[in-house]
């Protein structure tokens, strides 16, 4: 473990534990409450905006992100007290970090306390020490594994939607931190009440106007308490000073600030809708996704303000990271197209380069996107998989071979090689044959080892990056039923080939001169 992970470490499980106490001020009641959570889930098509209404679908099913914190804690506490009425079918899943020692097992068992004042079933997953490793545990990287584990229990659950309790503090957090790292329009949006979160579940806010003071009054009112992350008193991260030190301080100038811009984020909202629908548009006519040449005339007659908008979708759609530099240097690229001077035996005026995949080029009439040539696997053709058998894939030099395993070798102890190993123990008796070797493809998916839902590759690859440059290439080769992606070799495997008694092969992933003699 590196210095900087190991100190992280010692600094959570060194700090102590406590539970919250606030004044009176906050003229919440439990009813209002319950009413701020029934319009989220009116505005979401969940249940009838009527307080007195029972027109919802039956038994909806609701799972609650239960940290123990006040926010969580009020959200599954109101939801409770209407699950009657509304006819709600509500749980949930506390996810244990393992960061803070002692006190991490504090906060589990307060869920489980509360949940079994409240009659309501609880889902407790852990984060091990050796997946915090791997990814390194960075706000970030433990956000998204957090994520992965609430989505694995609604899946199992089959519930659709996943609620958690951030509020409007979180919300100006947000802004604050997207306004002075450099945003767009769409990130003053904020956060939104709701968005899917997976091909299957919806991610629903229902506190997003609920400030966390009124859900610490509304628990002191019901005669309960909360825990508090001793951590986030800690200045040293980011978030923390800002929601210690900067928010307070603004507040103590300007009194309603948090209400002044939750009202300008609402007036962002409605634009950006608006300027969205009318680029998707305009996309259609001006700069279809399924071309990669731009007439360069239909695009100098869109106002500024929508040339970039058409700019940044298209970025979007090549997997290329949206940034204002790459933005407007498309736009000076589209400018020039009349100020250069010709290119004798040139095809091109000028080019500019993206990132790694992909650059654009001009002529007089047309911007053209082009994937680099440089790339050999682009050109890389779908290859059949043999089973038991070798396939050979020489563009990138590599062969998948296939080894039955043999009822001799069950009784032996098996060793199952980690994720990014080149080799994997499976089992494909429940593949929908046949294999294929092939390239990544957009709108791939796959179900990770130990969830029950699939998710868009790319989204799985942001959070399982291969290591090294030479795995990032080979990466974009997977290995694929009928279905769905079912291992990219040196990142994962899918839940569907998962070995629940004994394999019934082994999948490697070898060098093409690994074993020459055994590759014919």
């Amino acid at each position: 473990m590196d210095k900087a992970c190991s100190s992280l470490y010692e600094t959570l499980e060194n700090t102590p534990a406590k539970n919250f106490t606030v004044g009176v001020g906050s003229d919440i009641d439990h009813m209002d409450l319950q009413q701020v959570i029934r319009q989220a889930l009116a505005e979401c098509h969940l249940v009838d905006q009527s307080p007195t209404s029972a027109k919802t679908q039956a038994h909806l099913r609701l799972l609650v992100a239960l940290s123990g914190g006040s926010d969580s804690t009020a959200l599954l506490v109101g939801l409770s007290q209407m699950a009657e009425q509304e006819k709600l079918d509500v749980r949930a899943c506390h996810v244990n970090h393992q960061l803070r020692g002692a006190e991490s097992d504090e906060d589990e068992n307060f869920c489980r306390a509360l949940c079994a004042d409240l009659s309501l079933p609880l889902d407790v997953r852990k984060i091990s020490q050796s997946r915090q490793f791997e990814t390194s545990p960075s706000e970030e990287a433990l956000r998204h594994l957090r994520y992965e584990l609430l989505t694995a229990a609604a899946g199992e659950w089959q519930c659709r939607y996943l609620l958690t309790g951030h509020t409007l503090d979180d919300q100006i957090e947000t802004l604050l931190f997207r306004l002075w790292r450099g945003t767009s329009l769409k990130g003053l949006t904020g956060m939104r009440l709701c968005r899917p979160l997976s091909e299957e579940i919806q991610l629903i806010r229902p506190l997003l106007t609920v400030t966390k003071e009124e859900c610490k009054r509304f628990l002191i009112e019901e005669g309960l308490t909360a825990r508090e992350d001793s951590s986030n008193q800690s200045s040293a991260y980011t978030r923390n000073y800002v929601r210690n030190t900067v928010i307070p301080a603004i507040e103590a100038r300007f009194g309603d600030f948090k209400q002044r811009v939750e009202q300008f984020r609402q007036v962002v909202k409605e634009e950006e809708d608006f300027l969205a629908e009318l680029t998707k548009e305009l996309a259609d006519k001006v700069a279809p996704s399924t071309s990669n040449n731009w007439q360069i005339a239909l695009l100098e007659e869109q106002p500024l303000a929508l040339r970039r908008r058409l700019i940044a979708r298209a970025l979007q759609e090549r997997d290329i990271e949206v940034t204002y530099q790459r933005v407007e240097a498309i736009v000076e690229l589209l400018a020039s197209s009349k100020l250069l001077p010709p290119a004798p035996g040139k095809k091109w005026l000028t080019s500019l380069t993206l990132n790694d995949t992909w650059q654009v080029s001009i002529t007089r009439s047309e911007l053209v996107w082009l994937e680099k040539e440089e790339s050999p696997l682009t050109s890389f053709n779908p290859l059949p998989v043999k089973v038991p058998g070798n396939t050979i894939a020489l563009l990138p030099g590599r062969v998948l071979r296939i080894e039955s395993f043999s009822d001799d070798q069950a009784g032996s102890p098996l060793r199952f090689p980690p994720a990014h190993a080149d080799e994997a123990f499976v089992d494909l008796s429940g593949v929908a044959p046949p294999l294929v070797l092939r390239l990544r493809l957009p709108g791939d998916l796959i179900r990770p080892l130990g969830m029950p839902l699939k998710v868009r590759l790319k989204q799985y690859l942001h959070t399982h990056k291969p290591e090294g440059p030479s795995r990032s290439a080979t990466a974009q080769i997977v290995l694929a039923d009928q279905e769905e992606v079912l291992w990219v070799p040196g990142v994962g495997l899918s839940e569907k080939v998962k070995v629940t008694s004994k394999p019934s092969h082994l999948l490697k992933w070898l060098p093409l001169a690994h074993d020459q003699a055994q590759l014919a």
